[in-house]
C-alpha cells in the first residue's frame, strides 16, 4: 500500500511540532543529573583542558566516566557557539529526524509496506520519551540513531552483500559504543538473529570482519586511556561504581550517584580519597559483597529492575499518572509487536526482536535501570508495533 503525500507532511508535522514546542519550553533550564558531568568534561575539552573531569586548575584530572562520541560532539558546539545549549539541542532534532527515517526504512524492509513504515514512524514521533531526549544533553538521541544505522545498514547488507553496507553499520555501531558501552555485544546479538541467512560459515565471517571494524572505530579510546591510566579501558571507567549503585548495597535501595541521600557520608569521604580507577575496582568488590550477602533480596531487587527498566514501574515511591500511561502504553506496544512479528519477510527481524529483548534485560539489570536506556530498543520494536496494527485492522475488515 502506498502513502499519500499528504501522510508523509503529517508525519513531518508529528515529529517536528512537540519537538520545537519542548525546545522552546526548556530553553534556559539548568542542567540536572548526568547531563551536569557531559557539560562539564565538555567544557574541560573546549576550554582546552582535555578531557578532563573537575573545575579549575587543581581539580581538573583525566577522566574516562563518559565515552568521548557525545562529550566531543558538545564540546565542538561549544567552541563554536558558547557555552548555549540551544545549537546543541537543534542538531539533536536533525539527528533525530535522520534516526525517524532510518525507523520508516528498517519498517519498509521488513514488512514491505508503506502503510507500517508510516505508522512506526508516527511511533518515534509521537513517543514521549523520544521527544524528550532532543532536549536533554544525554547521549540517548546520538544512541538512537546510531544503534538504527547499525541495524538498517546490517539488514541491508543480508539483502545486497554489499561490504561497504556492512563498513558502515560497524562503524555505527562502534560510534554507539563509544557513548553506550553496553551495546556493542549487540553485534553479535544480530549476527546470531541472521544465522539462517547468514550460515555457519558466513556468521564467522561476518561476525570477525564486524569486530574487527568495531575495535578499529573504539581504538582511538582505548589507546588514550591505556596512555592516561594504564589500564585496558574499552568504554567507560564507571562500571564497578554502576554495579554498586544497582546492587542494593546502600538500604536495599538502588542510587543514581554517590551524592544520593541513602549513600553514608563515610562512603563519600572513602571514595574521595581514591583515584578513579581506585575508586572503580573498590566499587565493583563492596557490589559483589553486598549481592552475595543478600542473594534473595538482590534477586527481588532485580525483578524490579526489570519492570523499571522496560515500564518505568517497580520504583520504591508509588507511580506517578504519567509513569503508569508510559507503562500502559509499552505494554500495548509489546503485544502489538508480537503479533506483527510474524507478518515480517524476514525471519531474522523477528528473531532480533527476541534476542535484542533478552540481551537489553541482561546488560541493563545490573545496573541502576531506567526507562530511557530501553528507548533505542523501543525504536526497533515500533516496526512490529505498527505491523501489529495493520495485521489487526486488516484482518477486521477481512471479517
Amino acid at each position: 500500500m502506498t502513502v499519500s503525500r499528504k501522510s508523509w507532511i503529517l508525519l513531518a508535522a508529528l515529529f517536528l511540532l512537540p519537538r520545537l514546542a519542548l525546545l522552546f519550553v526548556e530553553l534556559g533550564r539548568a542542567l540536572r543529573g548526568d547531563e551536569l558531568s557531559y557539560a562539564q568534561i565538555a567544557h574541560n575539552v573546549a576550554t582546552g583542558h582535555g578531557f578532563a573531569g573537575g573545575e579549575g586548575a587543581e581539580a581538573r584530572v583525566p577522566t574516562a566516566v563518559r565515552g568521548p562520541v557525545y562529550v566531543l560532539l558538545v564540546a565542538a558546539f561549544e567552541r563554536i557557539f558558547g557555552p548555549t545549549r540551544t545549537p546543541v539541542f537543534l542538531f539533536q532534532v536533525l539527528l533525530d529526524a535522520l534516526a525517524l527515517v532510518l525507523v520508516v526504512r528498517i519498517a519498509r524492509a521488513w514488512f514491505a509496506s508503506g502503510r507500517t513504515a508510516w505508522l512506526a514512524g508516527a511511533l518515534y514521533a509521537t513517543y514521549p520519551p523520544v521527544v524528550i531526549a532532543v532536549t536533554s544533553l544525554l547521549t540517548e538521541t546520538l544512541t538512537h540513531v546510531t544503534l538504527l544505522a547499525w541495524v538498517a545498514f546490517f539488514f541491508r547488507y543480508l539483502d545486497r552483500r554489499r561490504w561497504r553496507d556492512l563498513v558502515v553499520a560497524s562503524v555505527a555501531l562502534g560510534l554507539c559504543a563509544l557513548g553506550k558501552p553496553a551495546l556493542v555485544l549487540f553485534a553479535p546479538v544480530t549476527c546470531l538473529a541472521a544465522w539462517s541467512r547468514l550460515g555457519a560459515r558466513g556468521f564467522v565471517r561476518v561476525l570477525s570482519a564486524v569486530t574487527l571494524l568495531i575495535a578499529l572505530t573504539l581504538s582511538p579510546w582505548i589507546v588514550r586511556n591505556a596512555v592516561v591510566f594504564h589500564a585496558f579501558i574499552p568504554g567507560v571507567s564507571l562500571g564497578g561504581m554502576g554495579l554498586l549503585f544497582g546492587s542494593g548495597a546502600f538500604n536495599g535501595r538502588t542510587v543514581g550517584a554517590l551524592q544520593d541521600a541513602n549513600v553514608p557520608d563515610s562512603i563519600r569521604a572513602h571514595v574521595a580519597t581514591m583515584d578513579e580507577m581506585e575508586a572503580n575496582r573498590w566499587a565493583a568488590r563492596e557490589a559483589r559483597r553486598a549481592m552475595a550477602a543478600d542473594p534473595v533480596g538482590y534477586a527481588k531487587l532485580s525483578a524490579a529492575k526489570v519492570a523499571r527498566l522496560w515500564f518505568n514501574l517497580g520504583f520504591h515511591d508509588p507511580p506517578s499518572r504519567a509513569s503508569l500511561g508510559l507503562a500502559l502504553f509499552n505494554v500495548v506496544l509489546l503485544v502489538l509487536a508480537v503479533l506483527g512479528s510474524s507478518a515480517s519477510r524476514d525471519p531474522s527481524a523477528g528473531r532480533l526482536l527476541l534476542f535484542g529483548a533478552v540481551y537489553w534485560t541482561l546488560v541493563h539489570v545490573p545496573f541502576v535501570a531506567n526507562v530511557r536506556y530501553a528507548v533505542p530498543f523501543y525504536a526497533l520494536v515500533f516496526p512490529f508495533a505498527a505491523a501489529g496494527v495493520v495485521r489487526s485492522t486488516t484482518a477486521g475488515r477481512l471479517r
